[in-house]
């Protein structure tokens, strides 16, 4: 199938995205210093706060780079069916991995409070329950193609 110019940027973005990630995760811990100097916010100087940002962005980023694996899985089926189950489970794993997200910032809020920790939690919690409706929208369709082939 012949792809179109937004989903080959897509395609290239996703790979991106992913490979700078994974770079950036395995580099936090050696960088995470300066970055605490550059992005300092008013718990820089609290005790144990370098240790619990640390393990923090590692989980997120972790989780992150979970959601964009499963994202370029699911991104490659658009070539043939999209519509199978195995896509309706990787949604519903990308949901799930948002929730992870969210309940590791409400920790952080309930930890080192900012506003924006809040509005991220609530962001991320929004695009999971956006993951369970479009698995929930993926399974009907595969219900109603099996649906389809069986009548033909």
């Amino acid at each position: 199938m012949h792809k179109t110019f937004v989903a080959r940027c897509t395609e290239v973005l996703l790979y991106a995205v992913f490979c700078c990630g994974c770079a950036l995760w395995l580099a936090l811990p050696f960088f995470l210093d300066p970055l605490l100097i550059i992005f300092a916010d008013e718990f820089i100087a609290a005790a144990s706060y370098k240790e619990f940002i640390l393990v923090f962005l590692m989980l997120v980023g972790a989780a992150g780079l979970y959601i964009l694996f499963e994202l370029i899985r699911l991104f490659r089926t658009l070539g043939g069916d999209p519509f199978v189950i195995r896509n309706a489970k990787a949604l519903k794993r990308m949901g799930v991995s948002a929730l992870v997200v969210t309940a590791l910032f409400i920790v952080k809020c309930l930890v080192f409070f900012t506003p924006m920790t809040l509005v991220c939690a609530l962001i991320i919690l929004l695009l999971g329950l956006f993951a369970f409706v479009l698995a929930n929208l993926f399974e009907k369709a595969v219900e109603f193609k099996l649906e389809n082939e069986l009548t033909i």
